[in-house]
């Protein structure tokens, strides 16, 4: 009996358990659990303005392996021309401290360098704080290979509330992928 109950404890905990990349990954190669970001991608979803109305955005987007980073690069609009998205930033293994981290730009707004997680069914999550000193969290959810969704939440007194989200589809794949020499 005790056993059936460790065994009920570890499913129903052990999948929501957020673990860093395994630290035996080495920053000269890419962790399989992120291979399929590498390539050129567009997306389509919406973002909240400053009146809490969402506002439509297409985005396009580069993913590439360079010199040990998984480094984003990309640019968005929203078709009434009031709302533009860039964002510059990198996920790269952190010797010093065993850990995967974020660093980067979004839209010169946010300012990006935090610890980054990765749940076995490759959700790719991480903390920031806004300008206004708010606690955002942003999630990259794989679908399949060729597509993800993004979500970016604040935090508020009544929880996390999405103040953007976007589905992302490949347009093209990239052989920028270093594999570890055996």
């Amino acid at each position: 009996m005790k056993n059936i109950l460790i065994l009920l404890t570890m499913f129903c905990f052990g999948s929501s358990y957020i673990k860093p990349i395994s630290s035996t990954t080495t920053p000269s190669t890419i962790d399989t659990r992120l291979e399929y970001l590498i390539g050129d991608w567009k997306s389509l979803g919406f973002v909240t303005d400053a009146q809490n109305l969402e506002q439509k955005i297409e985005m396009s987007q580069h993913i590439a392996f360079e010199e040990n980073k998984i480094v984003f690069t990309g640019t968005g609009i929203n078709p009434n021309n009031k709302y533009h998205y860039n964002t510059s930033k990198s996920i790269f293994f952190d010797t010093r401290t065993e850990t995967w981290r974020v660093q980067g730009k979004i839209s010169n707004q946010y300012t990006l360098d935090n610890k980054v997680y990765i749940t076995p069914i490759n959700t790719i999550t991480y903390t920031f704080y806004d300008n206004a000193k708010n606690l955002m969290r942003y999630t990259i959810l794989k679908e399949n290979d060729d597509s993800f969704t993004e979500t970016e939440e604040l935090w508020t007194d009544n929880g996390w509330n999405k103040t953007a989200w976007m589905r992302t589809k490949r347009t093209a794949k990239s052989a920028d992928i270093t594999r570890p020499v055996h």
